[in-house]
């Protein structure tokens, strides 16, 4: 069995980051250059809005659950077999991409493939090989 896992560390993430620290910067600031004195609450949720960006990303990539095997693609807990698969259709958005991969009107499955801050799904080659061939080109 193949886990399928989020990979990568896309720019918006460190973008995000970059952002999420100004709180602590500006508290640094007031101490060191304003010899200002700030509140030890407001440096605390400083940190803690520091390191949202990443415990989300980390949150994201640890209860996502897919797998792949030679009979069937297993999300959630739910087995979708390869050869059941009846319609295949990819959804494009500025923060993510999903395919959901659809069996008669009983079963679908979604997956993400990218997304702007957890990354892309990999292997996604191994997804593609295995699917029926006159499925991928349904895709939109």
């Amino acid at each position: 069995m193949i886990q399928l896992r989020m990979r990568g560390a896309p720019p918006a993430l460190f973008v995000s980051a970059l952002l999420a620290i100004a709180p602590v910067a500006f508290c640094l600031y007031e101490v060191r250059v304003e010899h200002q004195p700030v509140a030890p609450m407001m440096f605390v949720l400083g940190v803690a809005v520091a390191l949202m960006p990443w415990l989300s990303r980390l949150v994201a990539k640890l209860s996502y659950r897919a797998a792949l095997d030679d009979f069937a693609l297993h999300v959630g807990g739910e087995a979708l077999p390869w050869n059941k698969i009846t319609r295949v259709e990819e959804q494009r958005t500025w923060r993510r991409t999903t395919m959901t991969l659809n069996r008669d009107d009983t079963v679908q499955v979604t997956l993400v493939v990218r997304d702007l801050f957890a990354g892309r799904l990999e292997p996604m080659e191994e997804i593609e090989r295995r699917l029926p061939h006159d499925l991928r080109g349904t895709a939109t």
